[in-house]
């Protein structure tokens, strides 16, 4: 047990460990980690051109965690033990090699561990989505797009908005088409692709995909769309530019 004066500075309190820790890797724990996790981050240890590795975190808001306040942030969490690694920031911590100034050289822990085991089990599909809402999440949506493969609604929502994201707005385009003729009338897919007709001032595409796919819906969905699509179509009508992408 170590005994440290608190000094109102996280990193200072993390260093102290840092500088009685004896073994090749440290890992800072928080209580929610379990043991199945640790057995999980061990093969990590083998791979000799990182110093250290950033982990996943979600942050749960509200009353439980299906609630729409999740926050998704990456932090180190496992690094080696070579006496250049250091926290800096009295909050809000952050992991730097104080020695040649500069951010550790590092992977994510959890694209790293899946990309492992897809190498093992290359036809499992459900880790190949997961690997891609991995890689959605972290902002790199052209390896979400070429990971997560087709299956679910979800992950061909996903897919549409990485394409959004990467400025393949026709591609896009397609693919929100594609779940609403699956999905008539669900809303956040309307929303998404009035949202791009918008901002590429192309109102006759708005009228048109309107009356093909909004008027062959039920009368509830008809109002829905509406709804939705109706502070859209009044900024369309007062533009006139007309885009290449479609």
């Amino acid at each position: 047990m170590i005994h440290e004066k608190w000094q109102d500075d996280f990193s200072k309190a993390r260093n102290t460990a840092i500088e009685h820790a004896k073994s090749d890797w440290i890992l800072f724990m928080d209580a929610e980690v379990k043991k199945e996790d640790v057995a999980k981050i061990l093969p990590l240890l083998n791979d000799d051109t990182v110093e250290a590795y950033i982990f996943k975190f979600v942050n749960y808001g509200g009353s439980n965690v299906s609630d729409d306040f999740a926050q998704i942030h990456y932090n180190f969490k496992l690094f080696r033990n070579n006496g250049k690694l250091k926290y800096v920031y009295p909050i809000h911590e952050n992991l730097k090699n104080v020695a040649d100034d500069r951010e550790p050289i590092y992977k994510k822990a959890d694209i790293t561990m899946l990309s492992d085991y897809l190498l093992k089990n290359p036809n499992d599909m459900f880790q190949h989505v997961n690997l891609g809402v991995e890689y959605f999440n972290a902002g790199e949506y052209r390896k979400a797009n070429t990971t997560a493969g087709t299956g679910s609604y979800k992950t061909r929502y996903m897919i549409a908005f990485c394409y959004e994201k990467l400025g393949q707005l026709h591609d896009a385009v397609q693919e929100y088409t594609k779940l609403l003729i699956a999905k008539p009338g669900y809303g956040q897919v309307f929303r998404k692709l009035f949202e791009i007709f918008v901002k590429n001032e192309k109102p006759g595409t708005v009228r048109e995909f309107f009356d093909k796919y909004v008027e062959k819906t039920n009368p509830a969905n008809q109002e829905i769309c509406r709804f939705i699509t109706h502070p859209y179509i009044i900024v369309l009508q007062q533009q006139t530019k007309k885009p290449s992408f479609l």
